[in-house]
């Protein structure tokens, strides 16, 4: 299948490569460190709706793949996670989540360069994934946040995923219906888990959905 990414994309990578320099921004009360190459919570909702659907982590072992600037691992940490592991193969970004770690004094997070999973060992109760909306081929770092090139990323996150979450454990993922819902739900299936629960919100000329999937056996 050829993927076309939606025309709103254009105008949102054009805004955050205006800046060449970290910049702040508020996000539903607390101020975000973002850095150039990095996604922006400035100029685009999801991570605000994402959040603000997440499940209270407070007691829990939450792991985050693609922390961009690193905000929702942030409100993870500030809502009582134990312990906090995020990720990201952008080097810009995995600096960035640092930063605001540090700015939000939080402790008990650990920030690593990785590929999806390549560098990351043990399990957690919560795996939390905005994965990129669209399916064609990004054209550099930063179009690696909204892209993924026949989802061949989401494919592999399904196939390796189980590994790292425990028995009873959550991926949270978010996704939109700019995207191919029926290849994600597909991969669901495929890979022995199902949707425990899906919640959606209208955001403009697009709508945002946010999965929570648990193994099926």
């Amino acid at each position: 299948m050829i993927y076309k990414r939606h025309p709103t994309i254009d105008h949102y990578l054009y805004k955050v490569r205006l800046h060449t320099e970290p910049y702040t921004t508020n996000v539903l009360g607390k101020d975000i460190i973002v850095y150039p190459y990095v996604m922006s919570p400035k100029y685009d909702r999801s991570s605000r709706i994402f959040i603000s659907m997440m499940p209270n982590q407070k007691g829990k072992d939450f792991l985050e793949i693609g922390s961009g600037c690193g905000i929702v691992s942030v409100f993870a940490a500030l809502t009582g996670a134990r312990h906090i592991v995020a990720t990201d193969i952008n080097e810009y970004a995995t600096q960035n989540t640092k930063e605001n770690f540090e700015l939000h004094n939080i402790r008990n997070a650990t920030v690593i360069k990785s590929d999806l999973f390549q560098n990351i060992r043990g399990t957690f109760d919560t795996i939390f994934f905005n994965a990129p909306f669209h399916g064609n081929k990004p054209m550099d770092i930063l179009e690696k946040g909204t892209s993924d090139n026949g989802y061949n990323t989401l494919k592999r996150f399904f196939g390796t995923v189980s590994q790292f979450l425990k028995p009873h454990g959550e991926i949270l993922l978010g996704f939109s219906d700019m995207s191919d819902i029926q290849l994600l739900e597909q991969l669901i299936k495929n890979n022995s888990f199902k949707i425990k629960d899906l919640k959606s919100e209208q955001n403009g000329d697009w709508t945002a959905y946010f999965y929570t999937i648990i193994k099926s056996n």
